[in-house]
């Protein structure tokens, strides 16, 4: 019941692998992660692969209730380049 609630993440799916598309990529993980308020963002790597059209997004996070760090690496294949 809210379509503009959300990531554009599953969309880039078959999108070119290019800076365009890596930027929207980035900024939405930023906005996923200032919206949850159990984390902090400490710092958000996005290290394209592009021989395996692979993005790995390395985030170091903050987790608030637990008052410890730790990385999160998400790994997105895109379909189409």
């Amino acid at each position: 019941m809210m379509p503009n609630f959300g990531t554009r993440i599953p969309d880039l799916a078959f999108e070119p692998m290019d800076q365009i598309t890596l930027s929207i990529l980035e900024e939405d993980l930023r906005a996923v992660f200032a919206f949850d308020p159990r984390v902090q963002l400490l710092g958000l790597n996005i290290i394209p692969l592009y021989d395996t059209n692979t993005v790995i997004a390395s985030a170091k996070l903050m987790y608030i209730e637990l008052d410890m760090q730790g990385n999160l690496d998400i790994n997105i294949t895109f379909e189409g380049s």
